[in-house]
């Protein structure tokens, strides 16, 4: 049996192989509107909202100056939220998002929350971050960010923040 301090040397040593820190910076920015085309929701459980419940989005995305760019597809499902929650409290989505693109697909993923599970109108906040988890083609293995947000006229826009390692 080996001793606990060499193990824990052996640990140490991997340890630091796995988290040395690389610098990233932002080296590509790009924004597009968004406009929501159908949304459809699964109740999986009891009547009326309910961990598990799923609500899929897809959407069409446009240059800021209106030319299609391509579809955008969004996976939701209810998050536990504890049983203190009221029906007028808003509901915490776990959402994954996929981008297609011309060149490529970009992924992200993050939490927000809504009132109605299945309104179009109750879109999440006017502004929400989540990460970029990934890609293809142009964009195979991208991180970053992606900031949603509402412009001055009413437009839903995506600002992507592609990072690279310097």
């Amino acid at each position: 049996m080996k001793s606990p301090i060499i193990a824990l040397a052996a640990l140490s040593s991997f340890l630091g192989t796995i988290t040395s820190a690389v610098a990233y910076e932002v080296c590509e920015e790009f924004t597009v509107h968004w406009a929501v085309d159908h949304v459809h929701s699964l109740d999986h459980d009891r009547d009326g909202r309910s961990v598990g419940d799923t609500m899929m989005v897809k959407g069409t995305m446009t240059t800021t100056s209106g030319v299609p760019v391509g579809p955008m597809y969004v996976n939701s499902t209810v998050m536990p939220y504890g049983e203190e929650i009221t029906d007028e409290d808003p509901i915490p989505f776990f959402a994954t998002m996929h981008y297609i693109f011309p060149t490529g697909r970009l992924s992200t993923s993050g939490i927000f929350e809504r009132h109605d599970t299945g309104l179009n109108k109750d879109l999440p906040p006017v502004q929400f971050e989540y990460s970029i988890i990934g890609g293809t083609g142009l964009f195979a293995s991208a991180r970053g960010q992606m900031v949603a947000s509402t412009d001055e006229d009413g437009n839903r826009t995506l600002n992507f923040r592609i990072s690279c390692a310097d």
